[in-house]
């Protein structure tokens, strides 16, 4: 299996080996076992402080500095920022099993006469049921708008105040755009983490977004957009640069 692979190329002490590994207990092969990889990349913050299998061999790199961004990303973390116009990005990922958007986009219907546009981004794997849904609130707000099949997002980020997101990889491509997110899921599992990544990082975690909670949601966003934006949190997004001085060793 993968194990055995890993085993396997790591013995070979004639070639420096380099793995990106995961954060959590699911996916970060080193909170399973050890190895003799030489240098472990953890690229996710706050998670420098758990318990890893780590050997003599290992040198183990964390956060946000090793992540790799897309090109898009890069060229934007560049770009000066001339205005910052209170726009709000709704991207719940490629499927939107929870169908979070359409959710998203009935409570911010309550922003009123504020005037705010709001982008939502779908694609074809979003359910047909989704789509209609969210494609019929488009067509009776004028603030909001539609983006489908979007491959990158950076352009958007960029343009926003705020990004309604869930708790997959886009909170750290608005981290590195010095943009807030809002994040969303069902998953109890994903607070503890985001929790932690509240008090460093211009994200807010709000979890499952329902009837119940939708007055305090709209009061979240409400918030975010009034405040000042911290564009201080834009990251050094050179993390390729970051792995080839690791190589260069």
């Amino acid at each position: 299996g993968f194990s055995q692979v890993v085993q396997s190329i790591s013995k070979n002490k004639e070639i420096k080996t380099i793995m990106y590994d995961g954060s959590t207990d699911s996916d970060c092969f080193h909170k399973k076992t050890e190895s003799s990889i030489s240098d472990v990349i953890i690229p996710y913050p706050e998670v420098e402080n758990e318990k890893y299998f780590k050997s003599d061999e290992n040198t183990f790199h964390f956060g946000l500095r090793y992540f790799i961004f897309d090109e898009e990303t890069y060229y934007f973390s560049l770009k000066e920022r001339l205005h910052d116009k209170a726009r709000v990005l709704i991207t719940q990922g490629g499927s939107d099993p929870c169908h979070f958007s359409e959710v998203v986009l009935e409570v911010l219907q309550k922003l009123g006469d504020e005037n705010v546009p709001i982008t939502v981004t779908a694609t074809n794997s979003f359910s047909s049921e989704s789509l209609l849904k969210i494609k019929s609130l488009v067509d009776e707000n004028e603030n909001f708008h539609l983006l489908m099949n979007e491959k990158s997002l950076a352009r958007e980020i960029y343009r926003s105040r705020l990004v309604i997101a869930s708790t997959g990889i886009t909170k750290y491509e608005c981290e590195a755009l010095g943009v807030a997110s809002l994040l969303l899921s069902k998953n109890e599992s994903d607070e503890e983490y985001h929790r932690k990544l509240e008090k460093n990082h211009c994200m807010s975690y709000f979890g499952s977004l329902s009837k119940e909670n939708e007055d305090m949601f709209l009061e979240k966003v409400q918030n975010l957009l009034k405040s000042k934006p911290n564009r201080a949190h834009k990251l050094d997004v050179s993390g390729l640069e970051m792995v080839f001085n690791i190589f260069k060793k």
